[in-house]
């Protein structure tokens, strides 16, 4: 979390907790954030009592719990705690797959009551899937909206541009497209390259930056060898400069199969990056098609080849959609905005947890 949302952080305390280990995130975490890791290996029954013994500890008034490999784990712990049991709310940020929420995990959400908990979702299609698939009552889910530091990413001047492009090897003349997301099938990767080499087929040099690591880079990397055109593709790997990379893409590509509320997305809006994503999850909310990117259909790599070409072909266009979708960001999606949604709806829990106990101490003999 930004500097930036320190009024938001202030008005409360935060404890972050990890049910394995701390990942390299927690390093990002501001001081006044505790980090406890519970080492927890694999799925083990040891989750729920661990958490418990932390929840006992601390004494939070809200355990937000972040998807579904935490949801089950935060129910029991909160069960398992005598005395000022916390609001448990299960936070929703989208599925590993394309397929929703599988019979199993369908049948462990109705056996455990899930459907009668407090839940966030970081989209307006989150919200619907929760209902649709695990009966959630519309009035137990809030949608809160991520956010993102719009000061971090920040369009390149001329000289920084071509500064970062010669260190990464990029010639003057070609065109880049970026996309970042973990190396597996729900980001549709295969869609992305082969979008571009038909792109490149008509316009030219075009250079791909695959930014993100997964299980798929072998693959992904032999079908880019694949290409025989003037399409390359860089496999960048994880790298903590996506900010840096924005300032020389020319375009950003989002190919997704499934999503909820893309953060890169929203990074490269920030950038004034022109995006073309593909209409899932929330993107047709977030990007107004032609007004501050462009929509097109998911699995279509021919609709995705047609409008990289079209933007890579228009440098006014380019600009003028940058500019647009970073005043989008900026409206409403730059990180002091999500903070205060998240700061506003965790002080409604308290107030109605308050509410609830005077009703219940009015209800006691004298």
């Amino acid at each position: 979390m930004s500097m930036l949302a320190e009024p938001a952080l202030q008005r409360m305390r935060h404890i972050a907790c990890a049910l394995r280990e701390a990942g390299p995130l927690a390093r990002e975490l501001p001081e006044c954030v505790e980090m406890v890791a519970l080492n927890v290996r694999g799925r083990s029954f040891l989750s729920a009592p661990r958490l418990a013994r932390v929840i006992a500890r601390h004494r939070p008034q809200v355990v937000h719990a972040r998807n579904w490999g935490t949801w089950i784990d935060a129910v029991v712990a909160c069960r398992l705690v005598r005395g000022g049991r916390p609001a448990a709310v299960l936070g929703f940020h989208g599925l590993e797959a394309d397929t929703g929420f599988s019979v199993r995990r369908r049948r462990w959400a109705q056996r455990f009551g899930l459907a009668s908990r407090r839940f966030t979702a970081v989209c307006h299609a989150g919200a619907e899937q929760l209902g649709d698939e695990l009966n959630v009552p519309a009035d137990r889910i809030s949608v809160l909206e991520s956010g993102v530091d719009a000061s971090r990413f920040r369009a390149a001047s001329r000289s920084q541009r071509i500064a970062i492009r010669d260190r990464l090897g990029i010639g003057p003349s070609e065109r880049v497209v970026i996309m970042v997301g973990s190396l597996v099938t729900v980001k549709d990767h295969d869609a992305a390259i082969r979008a571009v080499g038909e792109c490149a087929r008509r316009v030219g040099r075009v250079r791909l930056l695959v930014v993100g690591d997964g299980p798929l880079r072998a693959d992904l990397e032999a079908q880019a060898r694949d290409l025989h055109c003037d399409a390359r593709v860089d496999f960048l790997g994880i790298r903590g400069d996506i900010d840096s990379l924005l300032r020389v893409a020319d375009v950003y590509i989002s190919s997704s199969r499934y999503e909820q509320m893309s953060n890169a997305v929203m990074e490269a809006m920030a950038a004034e990056v022109p995006v073309v994503a593909t209409d899932v999850g929330d993107h047709a909310r977030l990007i107004r098609h032609d007004r501050t990117g462009i929509i097109v259909p998911r699995r279509d790599p021919v609709a995705l080849a047609r409008a990289l070409a079209g933007l890579l072909t228009n440098p006014g266009k380019r600009r003028a959609l940058g500019e647009a979708a970073r005043d989008r960001i900026a409206e409403q999606f730059d990180l002091p905005c999500a903070a205060e949604r998240y700061a506003c709806y965790y002080e409604s829990i308290v107030a109605e947890q308050a509410m609830e106990g005077a009703a219940r101490c009015a209800a006691l003999p004298a």
